[in-house]
């Protein structure tokens, strides 16, 4: 790479990626490597990018993955005595905390979802791409984070209070406590920042690392920021490079790993092939090989219906690699796993951080509005659409439809959509910690009105800043692709637990290598959603036999009900399958492959529990 190139990329990228990865770490020495390890796969990689915002995703997303090699270094890893893990596992807060001492308390991979959303200001959707992870596994990041956060600092200027029925999807805090941590959390990190000698020789580096020139375009979307294992695919249709992206994802998983062959499906000239697995009892991902039979309708910015995107992409086949999670009780009574597909989305646009202009507007009217049933049936009231059009900087596939009250007093504000525009992912006005605001889609999608539940005027500081949104321009490719494939579940150890804890009974612990499972009884199910104490805020780590700790990342949490026979259901929502509440299922992903075996105990919080078979 030529000089003038690296310096802009370096003075361009390097401040974000730098401040990731001190947000991970809290150490700027680690930072350093961090940063410079993501410029060289740069180098190497030499991927194509449609524009700035999806060279900085990749940066950021590399960048993610880099600290968390780091993380799993074994070199890196702090090995505990068992007589002072306690301590380290639950540190008493003190009475006030700064920012920083009060991000550095949380799980590594909370601090890296807490900078993307306060920071960089991504949506939960944008963040779930960038990490490869569920939507739903980020808002409870989020959302935990805040928690741990607003509990730990304590000093009445920095009080951060939680209020039942906030209202907001993420952090769980009230709008002026969500737009405070918000503030603090930038004005610390508007701090850090690399110096300009690292830069230099960061810059120096980029010049001499040798550039790979690949045979045929190949665009690597997030398996370029982990290095290649020793997976066998031999057996495998994919390219070389789809094959070493694969190996890459599923480094240190390689003995664990499943070869999938001869499941695959063909409908509307498109190809569907389940190639690999990695599953145990708590769920697990399938991963799937999308090749297009009659053209090159499927590209590196093709996701599916569900909004997933490519782990790689290439072009000479028209074949994209995919990554689908697997849920927990997804297994059919024939021991097989289902994965079921309706379409495919091609010319994803992200638009994240659009302005609004309200410097146009003197005043704020009451306008026509317009009676709309919800979705749910009940009857609501938006704008008349295109009563105060203006246009958006840098987009014409969005822009302000309507913006003003209603004759109920409530404000509002319209969004229309082009007639390019054929699917909308998610849209989004930011900061998201503003509350009690509902949104209603007109016209079969191509108006988007968000209002105010309370009535009343609205100051300036109280309207949102910008607008972010998510959504397709080309035509969808729509069909049925369903595969079912059996299997292969890694080992599960359990053990019997008889610990009560804050209106629960600990009775069980599944640990795979990948995973960790808890199931607990309610004392008392009547009492709230537990029934008692909440577990996944709790600081989560395994003690090791060598004396070392490995701290958990909280994934999920289900409900347990109990039939007439005995047996146990699980489901993620409030609704019962049939039968009595019981209790939960809390999952722990591990973030590296760890035997079972090698495991000592489970510290939850203070409490240790000695994992020992009766």
């Amino acid at each position: 790479m030529d000089r003038e190139e690296a310096a802009r990329l370096v003075e361009q990228y390097s401040p974000a990626v730098y401040r990731l990865a001190y947000a991970r770490t809290g150490s700027r020495e680690d930072a350093e490597d961090i940063t410079q390890e993501t410029f060289l796969r740069l180098v190497r990689a030499a991927p194509v990018f449609r524009d700035g915002e999806h060279c900085k995703a990749w940066l950021l997303r590399v960048a993610a993955n880099c600290a968390g090699d780091l993380h799993r270094s074994p070199w890196r890893r702090r090995a505990v005595p068992l007589e002072e893990a306690g301590q380290m596992a639950a540190p008493e807060p003190p009475e006030e905390q700064g920012m920083e001492a009060a991000i550095l308390t949380l799980p590594e991979d909370y601090r890296v979802v807490v900078h993307l959303y306060y920071y960089e200001e991504l949506s939960t959707a944008e963040i779930a791409k960038v990490l490869g992870k569920r939507k739903g596994t980020i808002r409870t990041r989020l959302s935990r984070a805040s928690s741990l956060v607003c509990h730990t600092r304590l000093s009445p200027d920095h009080p951060y209070p939680p209020e039942p029925g906030a209202g907001h999807a993420a952090g769980g805090l009230t709008g002026g406590g969500n737009a405070m941590l918000k503030q603090d959390y930038q004005t610390w990190m508007d701090q850090v920042e690399p110096d300009q000698d690292f830069q230099a020789r960061l810059t120096e580096a980029m010049t001499s690392e040798p550039v790979k020139t690949p045979r045929h375009t190949f665009r690597v979307l997030v398996a370029a920021a982990v290095m290649c294992g020793a997976l066998v695919v031999s057996a495998l249709a994919l390219s070389p490079d789809l094959r070493q992206t694969l190996s890459g994802i599923l480094e240190g998983y390689t003995p664990h790993s499943q070869t999938v062959e001869g499941v695959s499906v063909t409908d509307q000239g498109v190809k569907v092939e389940i190639v690999a697995a990695l599953t145990d009892a708590a769920g697990g991902t399938a991963y799937l090989e999308v090749t297009d039979l009659e053209g090159d309708r499927i590209g590196p910015d093709t996701t599916l219906a569900g909004g997933e995107e490519p782990l790689a992409y290439d072009s000479e086949s028209s074949t994209a690699l995919y990554a689908w999670e697997l849920d927990r009780g997804g297994l059919w009574e024939d021991g097989t796993v289902e994965v079921s597909l309706s379409g495919f989305w091609p010319g994803q646009v992200r638009q994240g951080g659009i302005e609004l202009p309200w410097e146009e507007f003197a005043s704020f009217e009451t306008l026509a509005s317009t009676a709309v049933t919800g979705a749910d049936g009940t009857a609501l009231t938006a704008l008349v659409p295109e009563q105060t059009h203006m246009a958006l900087e840098g987009t014409d596939d969005v822009w302000i439809s309507s913006v003003g009250y209603d004759r109920g007093g409530h404000f509002h504000i319209q969004f229309g959509l082009s007639e390019a525009v054929t699917h909308l992912e998610e849209a989004e006005i930011l900061p998201a910690d503003l509350t009690d605001i509902h949104y209603v889609v007109l016209e079969g999608g191509r108006y988007i009105d968000w209002y105010w539940k309370e009535s009343g005027e609205l100051a300036l500081e109280e309207l949102p800043e910008m607008i972010s949104a998510s959504y397709w321009t080309g035509t969808a490719i729509q069909g049925d692709w369903t595969l079912r494939f059996e299997p292969e579940l890694l080992p599960q150890r359990t053990v019997a637990l008889s610990q009560r804890q804050e209106g629960l009974r600990l009775e069980q612990v599944e640990l795979t290598a990948m995973s960790l499972s808890l199931r607990v009884g309610f004392e008392h199910p009547e009492l709230g959603v537990d029934g008692g104490a909440y577990l996944g805020t709790r600081s989560t780590l395994l003690q090791l036999k060598n004396g070392e700790q490995v701290a958990l990342a909280f994934d999920q949490r289900y409900q347990l009900f109990q039939s007439e026979d005995g047996s146990l259901h699980t489901i993620l929502d409030q609704t019962s399958p049939g039968g009595e509440r019981y209790g939960a299922l809390y999952v722990w992903i591990l973030p590296e492959a760890i035997e079972p075996d090698l495991v000592e105990g489970l510290w939850l919080g203070k409490t240790y529990l000695p994992l020992h078979e009766a």
